[in-house]
């Protein structure tokens, strides 16, 4: 008569032995990194996408540990329907799931860039009106004091 975890370990995709320490490993790294990331100075609307982004990938996580380690593979769907209506589940929310992530990955991605676009233009600013202040201070005269040059307009869209 077979044990359980042998009988459990011939009738998943992979040992429970394997994965569960992987997924736990996993668990820790990705909980402590959603830690890190609520209580960072990052701005209010990117630190929500990573926190949310971090709790799905928990989720996934646990349930790619079940899909592999835990739930039984179906040899005949017609045999045990239950079980194959619970693997196929399981793994439609694994994917329905990792694609939600990418989808967040991807909403952070341009928040990320728009957030440099901004930066640059205000740094490019103020390159701008520096530069123009120091002309001034070289062109006055030399008796006279510097006349403070009015900020230069930037012609292109966006600027």
């Amino acid at each position: 008569m077979p044990n359980a975890i042998g009988n459990l370990a011939s009738t998943t995709i992979l040992p429970a032995w394997i994965v569960l320490p992987i997924a736990v490993l996993t668990l820790l790294v990705v909980a402590t990194h959603v830690l890190a990331v609520h209580q960072s100075e990052l701005p209010l609307h990117r630190r929500r996408i990573r926190v949310v982004n971090g709790l799905l990938m928990l989720v996934v996580t646990a349930l790619m540990a079940y899909a592999l380690g835990m739930a039984t593979v179906v040899e005949s769907p017609s045999t045990d329907p239950a079980a194959a209506r619970e693997f196929l589940i399981v793994w439609l929310s694994i994917i329905g799931l990792v694609g939600i992530v990418i989808a967040l990955a991807g909403a952070d991605a341009v928040h990320t860039v728009l957030g440099g676009f901004r930066v640059r233009r205000q740094l490019r600013r103020e390159m701008r009106n520096n530069l123009a202040q120091d002309l001034a201070k070289r062109h006055a005269p030399s008796g006279a004091p510097a006349v403070r040059a009015a900020p230069a307009q930037d012609t292109r869209r966006g600027a």
